[in-house]
């Protein structure tokens, strides 16, 4: 009696999956270091139609003054689009210097940052993980690139942990009251396509895992208060197109992965060709991540932090057209209905 045949062995990883992520690296010359490349290497991925936004649908002015109120008492974060949470880095700073959170007014959405003699950042963070490789573009404008005012679009290891249905843990000095998972450069490990100041665009990562320093919330004054830890942030060199900055004109700005490899790129003007600003080889980035949108501006060379203006608009997300996005996330919501995602 003849035994049945075997099926073959499969060798071949998943696309997208860990093993995939490996296998990518040894495949392709990183070396190379070109937008062109970049490009070549993602052509025919599927653009995820379900968590791309525009962010030009406005929102209704009572539905931004409740979620201002929320937020300022500590309560859950707005899910203030389709898919984001937004938040701040700090509460502690006074309401006034914070800015006004521009909820999709029509011309995008971000925040007006008014001049202030305090570090204050916000963003927007992705609840849903992001498995494999990926290519995230998104438009941005800033009034006023100076000194001590940065933005980024990162990938960073972990989420808003307080608001997807976890516990967080209650520590003394009212510690629980920020989120630094919405501060530029913080939570770390994280990758991130940056407009640093007035210097141009460049890509940033941290290999560490969620350094935090507190420190005291003014002078004098023992309540602690959080801030990200700097100590083991790296950056690649600036990339600028001519005749930089380039203030209230909309530029592009892209951060693509593929397998451990990521790649700042930016669009001047949202015109032209991409161009590379840098790239980074970061094998302690997990294969899901969380994507933020965040802006900063603080105190600099004896300056006050600057006054400016910050919007992003036309949110886009590509990958591989046998990958997708991993909907693991239960994030409550006014109305507790689930995370809409791919596939359902």
């Amino acid at each position: 009696m003849q035994s049945k045949p075997q099926a073959p062995v499969q060798t071949t990883p998943p696309l997208g999956s860990p093993a995939a992520l490996s296998a990518a690296d040894a495949r392709l010359p990183w070396h190379m270091g070109n937008a062109q490349k970049w490009e070549a290497a993602s052509a025919g991925w599927r653009r995820q139609a379900a968590l791309c936004d525009t962010f030009m649908d406005a929102m209704a002015a009572d539905q931004a003054a409740a979620a201002w109120r929320n937020l300022r008492a500590g309560q859950m974060p707005p899910k203030v689009l389709a898919h984001w949470l937004h938040g701040y880095s700090k509460t502690r700073v006074p309401a006034q210097d914070h800015g006004a959170f521009a909820a999709a007014d029509g011309d995008g959405v971000g925040w007006d940052m008014p001049a202030c003699a305090h570090y204050t950042g916000a963003g927007l963070v992705l609840p849903e993980q992001i498995g494999g490789d990926f290519d995230a573009r998104v438009q941005f404008m800033c009034t006023h690139f100076a000194p001590g005012v940065a933005l980024e679009l990162a990938a960073i290891a972990m989420g808003p942990q307080r608001y997807m249905g976890g516990q967080s843990h209650k520590g003394s000095g009212n510690k629980e009251d920020f989120d630094l998972v919405f501060d530029v450069h913080g939570t770390p490990p994280y990758v991130s396509a940056e407009c640093d100041e007035d210097n141009g665009f460049r890509i940033g990562w941290n290999t560490a895992y969620s350094v935090t320093e507190f420190v005291p919330s003014a002078p004098g004054n023992k309540e602690a208060q959080a801030q990200s830890a700097n100590l083991f942030n790296a950056y690649g060199a600036n990339s600028a197109p001519a005749h930089w900055p380039q203030p209230t004109q909309w530029h592009g700005l892209r951060l693509m992965r593929r397998g451990h490899q990521f790649a700042c790129l930016f669009q001047p003007q949202c015109q032209g060709p991409w161009r590379c600003a840098g790239e980074v080889r970061h094998s302690a980035m997990p294969w899901a991540i969380h994507l933020r949108l965040a802006a900063k501006h603080w105190t600099k060379m004896g300056r006050i932090a600057p006054a400016t203006r910050i919007r992003w608009r036309h949110f886009e997300l590509w990958q591989p057209i046998a990958s997708a996005p991993m909907l693991t996330s239960s994030v409550a919501s006014d109305s507790s209905e689930p995370s809409p995602g791919l596939g359902r």
